[in-house]
């Protein structure tokens, strides 16, 4: 796969030096929505004193100092957590880029030249049938690198997004009804980090697989293929490659999906 280094270089940058504007845009968005977030904060913590304070009621007691210093600190907690939720998301993409760094540093991204191999010699006749294959092949390798970039720059748009509606989700983990749908979302975000490792160790493996799995091109060599044609040898070498950036195409689209699973965000 023939994917630019440039490209791949976006899974190690941080939001703001993948898009500074966008990554400005959605911070000020962020900023907005804080006021709503510590309303729902605000909204969450009276629902929470009055029951506090009913069920102290039926015990025939009152709110003592140290239920109210509990209560207090978790709301204080809280606060700081969505006013710092922008900081949060950027901290986790931090951990994801070093995670990608250092898969980097043991699978070498190189892409693979002439990862299509040039025709084998075939009687005339045969020569169309072969450069047929060969064209669905290339458009395979076409689609596997055009996927991956479409991949990042989603994952990149959803990084942004999920940013932006930090103080509103974040605020709802105080509650012991309502943090589920926090923790999902934190989840959510661990997702779509891992998911740029999982990038990296995908497009990093592809290189390797390619040449050394068992149906590399020397597996068309000797046993029953010593009888085949040259026009099968040829076309089977085109259909396995096809098949295998298929398969490749399938791995990076289900790369979310398989980060999801591990982050149990599904």
């Amino acid at each position: 796969m023939n994917i630019p280094e440039s490209t791949l270089n976006q899974l190690f940058q941080s939001l703001g030096e993948y898009n500074p504007t966008t990554n400005e845009v959605m911070g000020k968005i962020a900023k907005v929505l804080i006021p709503l977030g510590l309303a729902i904060l605000g909204i969450l913590f009276m629902v929470e004193m009055t029951s506090v304070t009913k069920k102290f009621k039926m015990e025939d007691g009152g709110l003592g100092v140290e239920v109210l210093t509990d209560l207090a600190m978790k709301y204080i907690i809280a606060f700081v957590l969505i006013m710092s939720s922008g900081y949060i998301v950027d901290g986790i993409v931090w951990f994801g880029i070093q995670a990608a760094k250092w898969i980097n540093s043991v699978v070498t991204i190189t892409g693979t030249s002439d990862a299509i191999p040039q025709m084998g010699k075939v009687s005339w006749w045969a020569k169309p049938l072969v450069l047929l294959f060969q064209v669905f092949a290339y458009i395979a390798l076409f689609l596997s690198s055009f996927i991956t970039n479409i991949l990042i720059f989603l994952r990149g748009i959803q990084l942004y997004i999920v940013k932006a509606m930090a103080p509103i989700l974040i605020a709802f983990f105080v509650n012991d009804e309502l943090r589920s749908i926090a923790v999902g979302y934190i989840k959510q975000i661990m997702a779509l980090v891992l998911q740029g490792a999982l990038l990296v160790l995908i497009v990093g493996l592809i290189p390797i697989l390619m040449a050394n799995d068992y149906l590399s091109f020397a597996s068309f060599e000797g046993g029953v293929w010593d009888n085949a044609g040259a026009l099968m040898i040829n076309i089977m070498i085109y259909v396995v490659l096809i098949f295998k950036y298929v398969a490749i195409i399938i791995i990076l689209i289900g790369s979310q999906g398989m980060a999801k699973r591990f982050m149990g965000a599904m």
